[in-house]
């Protein structure tokens, strides 16, 4: 750490952090043009055409054995699909994403074809999940583990060797040690996958049973926890309401033959299944807070004198099948808010905890709206609401942490934070969260060490970087130190370098640009984090203000003028006003 940093650190009053609802004013240089990434979404579709064209990049320069893993986002919900699949399957628009992703994927395979590497490279196509698309009720996915979201494929091009169809069920966990086989690596023990090569040669699986689960439900709202295995033709999931089909006889899962089978036999074959998969050395993440943490967080109101303890008891009234009501209800009003009713959606939301008081998610949603919409004190309250009826939950507290950050508390924001990366030190997220705290609060000696954290978990966790680009560009622009400039210039461009569409790097460094008085290249950047996430409200301003430093008043309108037709309703008071005097000394 550099000696600036040092002294910045010392200082009895923190040093101001701007943002972009603290800053427009019409001294255009003496202000922070930064934002730190939080939990901002953005639309992954623009991402895959940048990543297959890293990717066929990258394997060009390959001069010897390699190995690509590529993950593209799409199909995916929110279906989103770019230009111009959004127009010719307007009224299908996961089909749209479904041939966006073909295009995507042909590029690749052409790519290889016309270098001849075909002859000797393995390639492994398959998905994480399906979408159900309203079967079984289920709109998305990540609720029940019917067919139509687990049973997916996997396509595996073997150089040389014929083409076929096999129906053996398989499972992801086959993959790595399959790789291995056909490498000729020695297959590690500890693999609980085994190798498909005997099964592709026309053999059966030695392992006969494949384990699934859907925890999400569980995890997210206090529901029912769904597990479940298929054995040969046999599937079993359990829950409340116990549920067995026969997949040869009934694939898409209509008749439920729980009631006429033994049952007790298929729960002690799975709970036997989940202790041989679980073993010796299952990671135990729960960790004991020390006295003093917990006594100073109980006075504050966050742990009601312990954490809170997961329900074990479920019955009828718990079970997937019986709340998909719910679900379905969370799901319209997060559709209403992305089509700009947000009082609809924040009212069926507000309906769906009433019923339900353990949905931890709902307040969080809740919470990202009012945030989203300008009105980070009512995310802060229903925050609160939400652990009251949930004391303890480390996703509640980690979200009013951030919050708390965002509406100025930032002491509180620090104890909570803080309390969060004790219960879980291996979430990079929270770790970033505290460590914009810090930075708002002042203290970059105890940001930094966050970050630094973050990566240390994750050393491609791109906002990470983002935000340490951040930091140093504060200390830059306060003491005009050039080392900071060029660590700030270096933290940017690796979150770019990892995520190209990570639109508050970009706008960070569009700000370093700014700072240095590049304004073609900050407004280049400023344009892209524009085009990464239209509903990102710094960029419109710091681009406007660019314009109006240099006088083109009319280009200052244009974006200006874009930000109050898109945006004008989610953002704060104080910004609109600031905006709306932008316009007018735009348009004088």
């Amino acid at each position: 750490m550099f000696e600036e940093l040092e002294k910045i650190n010392s200082r009895p009053e923190p040093f101001e952090f701007y943002t972009a609802s603290d800053l427009w004013t019409n001294d255009y240089t003496s202000k922070q043009m930064l934002s730190y990434h939080l939990n901002e979404e953005v639309d992954l579709s623009s991402r895959n055409t940048i990543f297959i064209e890293r990717s066929v990049n990258w394997i060009s320069g390959q001069q010897s054995k390699w190995f690509a893993w590529i993950h593209l986002f799409d199909p995916h919900q929110p279906y989103l699909p770019p230009a111009p699949y959004d127009k010719q399957y307007e009224h299908d628009l996961y089909s749209g994403e479904v041939a966006y992703m073909d295009t995507q994927l042909g590029t690749l395979f052409d790519f290889l074809s016309d270098r001849k590497l075909n002859s000797d490279t393995l390639i492994i196509i398959t998905g994480d999940h399906g979408e159900a698309l309203g079967e079984k009720g289920e709109k998305t996915h990540a609720y029940f583990a019917y067919n139509n979201t687990i049973l997916i494929p996997l396509i595996i091009h073997i150089p040389e060797t014929s083409g076929g169809f096999i129906e053996e069920n398989v499972c992801h966990t086959d993959i790595f040690p399959t790789i291995c086989d056909l490498l000729d690596y020695k297959i590690p023990a500890h693999l609980q996958g085994e190798s498909l090569l005997p099964i592709i040669r026309g053999g059966k699986r030695q392992q006969k049973k494949i384990y699934f689960e859907s925890m999400t439900p569980y995890l997210n709202r206090g529901w029912a926890p769904l597990r479940g295995f298929i054995q040969e033709d046999i599937k079993f999931i359990n829950l409340p309401i116990e549920e067995v089909y026969d997949l040869h006889q009934d694939i898409q899962e209509n008749s439920n033959l729980a009631t006429k089978i033994e049952i007790k036999k298929f729960k002690a074959d799975l709970k036997k299944l989940r202790n041989q998969l679980e073993g010796d050395l299952r990671l135990n993440r729960s960790k004991k807070i020390d006295p003093d943490t917990r006594k100073k967080l109980e006075t504050l109101g966050y742990l009601s004198g312990r954490s809170s303890t997961r329900k074990k008891n479920f019955t009828r009234a718990d079970d997937l099948k019986t709340l998909l009501p719910l679900q379905n209800k969370m799901l319209d009003a997060l559709d209403a808010y992305q089509r700009g009713r947000y009082s609809d959606a924040l009212k069926g939301l507000m309906e769906v905890v009433e019923k339900s008081p353990s949905f931890v998610l709902v307040y969080r949603n809740m919470a990202s709206i009012y945030k989203n919409i300008g009105q980070v004190n009512n995310a802060v309250k229903i925050l609160r609401q939400g652990l009251e009826k949930n004391p303890g939950n480390v996703n509640l507290m980690s979200k009013l942490g951030i919050m708390l950050t965002e509406a100025g508390i930032i002491d509180e924001a620090i104890s909570l934070l803080e309390l969060c990366v004790k219960e879980d030190q291996y979430d990079p997220e929270v770790f970033n969260y505290l460590g914009v705290a810090y930075f708002k609060k002042g203290d970059f000696k105890s940001a930094l060490d966050r970050y630094r954290q973050v990566l240390e978990l994750d050393h491609n966790y791109a906002p990470g970087y983002n935000n340490k680009g951040s930091l140093y560009l504060v200390v830059y622009q306060k003491n005009r130190d050039e080392r900071a400039y060029e660590m700030a210039m270096r933290n940017f461009n690796k979150a770019l370098e990892i995520d190209p569409v990570l639109y508050s790097a970009l706008n960070g460094r569009a700000s370093a640009h700014f700072f240095k008085n590049n304004l073609s290249m900050a407004q280049e950047d400023w344009k892209k984090a524009i085009n990464s996430n239209p509903d990102f409200a710094d960029p419109y301003f710091n681009i406007g203000i660019s314009y109006l430093k240099s006088g083109d008043k009319d280009l200052a309108l244009r974006y200006f003028s874009r930000c109050k037709k898109r945006l004008y309703r989610r953002l704060s008071p104080g910004d609109q006003n600031r905006l709306d005097r932008l316009i007018s000394e735009a348009s004088h």
